[in-house]
């Protein structure tokens, strides 16, 4: 089987000492894997035996960071990136910082799933640490079979169920809201009024030339200080006009605000049953009101 080109030039000079396997034909003792890991501080990769768990809380203490898996949208944009359904645990594929678990540098011989057709890349155990030389060595993983199993005291089985889905929830409901709350970037519009909203000296000058530079921004508000809501005196011809003559500075700053996030704003399908949402509530007032047609 020929290896894909960019692992290949992450093996680099070692790639004619590997040698393929079936991954059910692999020692799992041997199989490795990288979990990718992310913080305020930047991303990072962390590799160790494929059976062992993750530490997190011991990693971050060593580290001094609060490194938290990474999002799987950013996981998949990873691979993507690569060109490859899974990532071998090869620092080199990312350039990331890499930390690897003590125990790997013990095994003779390591084994990196590659993801395709259920093969295994077998090298030397030195070959490996040649590769990920530059990578910091540390104790953070644990192997499941040290792990003890509460077999006698059966009275303190609901506590320690209790506490352990105590943990597990919190960190899923934080992983589920990072997942699904991503806001999208805010319009042009909806910066440029933000700006004038905290800025003390903007005067109706840069709100006009703001609500100008969007047309259909421009023609709602003019449509609202024509409506007979106002019953502005003689015709309203511009932005300019409706600012000045009809509506106000503060009320079109409001007005175009809101309308500039509502387009990007936008709320989930399925919403529980007689929600009506903020937007559409202003919408409805503002038909009711004869501002809108």
């Amino acid at each position: 089987m020929e290896l894909p080109v960019v692992v290949q030039q992450a093996l680099g000079d070692n790639a004619p000492g590997v040698s393929f396997r079936s991954v059910s034909q692999i020692d799992t003792g041997h199989l490795l894997r990288m979990v990718l890991l992310s913080d305020d501080q930047g991303n990072l990769q962390a590799i160790c035996r494929r059976n062992d768990m993750l530490d997190l809380e011991a990693l971050n203490k060593r580290l001094g960071r609060d490194l938290r898996m990474m999002q799987r949208r950013e996981q998949v944009r990873v691979r993507q990136k690569a060109g490859l359904q899974e990532l071998p645990a090869l620092p080199s594929l990312t350039g990331w910082p890499t930390v690897v678990d003590r125990r790997v540098d013990e095994l003779e011989a390591v084994a990196l799933e590659l993801g395709e057709q259920d093969l295994g890349l077998m090298m030397p155990a030195e070959d490996f640490r040649q590769l990920t030389a530059k990578a910091a060595r540390h104790d953070f993983a644990v192997d499941t079979a040290n792990i003890s199993v509460n077999l006698d005291n059966h009275a303190a089985d609901r506590d320690q169920l209790h506490s352990a889905i105590k943990r597990f929830t919190g960190l899923r409901i934080q992983q589920r809201l990072e997942d699904t709350l991503e806001l999208p970037p805010l319009p042009e519009t909806a910066q440029r009024i933000i700006h004038l909203r905290v800025n003390p000296n903007a005067v109706m000058g840069d709100l006009v030339d703001v609500v100008e530079s969007d047309p259909s921004l421009a023609a709602q508000v003019v449509s609202w200080a024509s409506s007979s809501f106002y019953a502005a005196a003689g015709q309203v011809r511009s932005v300019h006009d409706a600012v000045s003559r009809v509506l106000g500075f503060d009320l079109v700053m409001n007005l175009a605000m809101g309308l500039a996030l509502g387009r990007a704003l936008k709320h989930p399908k399925d919403h529980p049953d007689g929600y009506v949402d903020y937007w559409q509530q202003a919408i409805w007032q503002a038909q009711s009101a004869g501002i809108l047609a």
